[in-house]
């Protein structure tokens, strides 16, 4: 998949919502192929793929980098990446833990494409409730290496018909 010439990279829309021990990303990406996510324990989340518009045929570059407010413990979130978005569990640190951050980057400025995620979000007092009333399903993510930009097949080494027996 080959991006539009000259076509500046696209944000996804990025929904969040909280816990007292971990964060929830959702970045709004339709058919993205092999995308690739960093996240690293200081907090920065990098994001990219290329993706076909459902409405054209023409592909169409992502790209997002999140500053979050604060570290978070990287080794332990988890993704999943579905045919309309990349969903995260981001583990926050036990330093960062407990009380709900008051946002979710570290600037202050409002970001037009980080919306909160209203479906996950739970007030601090009602969470021990809601946890035990919705027990999310964490055994369909995986881990988070899985997405690293290094750790990608190179299109040069994929199949082709010619290794195939006759």
């Amino acid at each position: 998949m080959t991006p539009v010439p000259n076509d500046p990279p696209r944000i996804p829309f990025t929904y969040w919502a909280q816990r007292k021990d971990r964060v929830f990303l959702t970045l709004e990406c339709p058919n993205a192929e092999h995308p690739k996510v960093h996240l690293t324990d200081d907090g920065v989340l990098t994001f990219s793929a290329n993706a076909k518009s459902d409405s054209t045929e023409a592909d169409h570059h992502y790209e997002l980098k999140l500053e979050l407010l604060h570290p978070i413990n990287a080794k332990d979130s988890q993704i999943h990446v579905g045919p309309r978005r990349v969903t995260m569990v981001i583990a926050k640190t036990e330093e960062n833990a407990g009380p709900h951050w008051p946002r979710l980057l570290r600037s202050a400025q409002k970001n037009p494409h980080v919306k909160t995620d209203f479906d996950k979000w739970v007030d601090e007092d009602e969470e021990d409730e809601a946890d035990r009333a919705d027990a999310f399903d964490m055994s369909s993510l995986e881990s988070m290496s899985k997405y690293r930009e290094d750790d990608f097949v190179d299109p040069a080494d994929s199949d082709d018909d010619e290794d195939m027996p006759p």
